[in-house]
């Protein structure tokens, strides 16, 4: 998971990770498209409501988690023969690997609940809330804990991290440096600069534009994530894989037939 409550009490240079920023002025229009990249899950005059950073990456855990779980139960099925026909036997040795064997396995499947536990019996979504009336900005992190920042305290910047690049928004102490909160806006992509600034300029707009300047935020939204308070369907993950998959993901994935990627 990214970076974000473990950052506090840190200097941005010294947070694991990142290692290139560059600077966004919130205060600044950015003369580029507005892209919301289908994070938006809510929206109105009030408040918009995003996806989290890691929402993509959602299901990973349990596709992986499920795997590996199939293979793991299928070596315990062999272990468990293998301990009743020692046992019946009274084959010691056999007896001794099998146990050795069960051990391990308990040792093995101990971390998968706890990594499948993140997506499973917990909350549907790590939704971030822009609230346009009150200038705050509610972050559901995943240590489960909601967070509330004010946005006219919020300094925000690129941040190219080991896999990727995305953008994040930061408060700093009384003296500048260190920092007292970190959350990751939702889109991230590995090739432009540009897009990530596109949907920066979606956020910015909506907080910061005139009544002109909402409605062309509005415009620009074209998919409501449907995901409000119910977890995502089976099939709505397999859309949005495909999406990933057959479509250019660092361009305007709101349209995203104009992004199909032909693969030769």
């Amino acid at each position: 998971m990214t970076p974000g409550y473990q950052a506090v009490g840190q200097k941005l240079v010294d947070v694991k990770g990142i290692h290139e920023t560059v600077p966004l002025d919130k205060y600044k229009n950015y003369d580029v498209p507005l892209h919301p990249q289908q994070t938006v899950v809510q929206f109105n005059s009030t408040y918009l409501e995003t996806t989290g950073r890691n929402e993509r990456r959602r299901g990973d855990a349990v596709g992986w988690g499920l795997c590996l779980g199939f293979v793991g139960l299928s070596v315990s099925n062999g272990i468990l023969y293998l301990i009743v026909k020692s046992t019946i036997d009274f084959d010691i040795v056999f007896l001794s690997i099998g146990l050795i064997l069960a051990f391990s396995m308990i040792l093995f499947f101990a971390p998968l609940i706890n990594v499948l536990s993140t997506e499973l019996f917990t909350t549907w979504h790590y939704p971030i809330r822009f609230n346009r009336k009150t200038r705050k900005v509610y972050v559901r992190q995943y240590n489960r804990k909601v967070e509330v920042y004010n946005w006219d305290d919020l300094t925000f910047f690129i941040a190219y991290i080991n896999e990727d690049r995305d953008i994040r928004a930061v408060t700093f102490d009384k003296n500048g440096e260190t920092i007292t909160g970190m959350f990751a806006l939702a889109f991230q992509n590995n090739v432009f600069d540009k897009s990530l600034i596109s949907y920066f300029e979606f956020i910015r707009r909506y907080m910061e534009g005139d009544d002109q300047q909402l409605k062309e935020v509005k415009e620009a939204i074209r998919y409501i994530y449907p995901i409000h308070k119910k977890r995502e369907t089976p099939l709505m993950s397999f859309k949005r894989l495909i999406l990933n998959v057959v479509h250019y993901s660092h361009e305007n994935m709101e349209y995203p037939e104009r992004t199909f990627r032909f693969t030769q």
